[in-house]
């Protein structure tokens, strides 16, 4: 049995031990996800700009896979 309480905005909140638990780790890989994509979609914008200019902005030229 979940618990439904509102907050002082009216949203819902549920217990831990209901729905919200059991959606938890989904809704965790839907942010990542996003995140994700966001940040592929904003290196492929930078990557398509002229060399001169990432070179004034200091975006490197070439990526580890460590991110460095």
């Amino acid at each position: 049995m979940a618990l439904t309480s509102f907050n002082d905005l009216g949203r819902s909140s549920l217990s831990s031990a209901g729905l919200g638990a059991v959606l938890r780790y989904p809704y965790h890989l839907v942010l990542k996800g996003r995140e994700n994509w966001r940040r592929r979609q904003t290196q492929k914008m930078i990557e398509s700009l002229d060399p001169e200019i990432r070179k004034d902005i200091g975006w490197p030229t070439s990526f580890t896979r460590d991110g460095k």
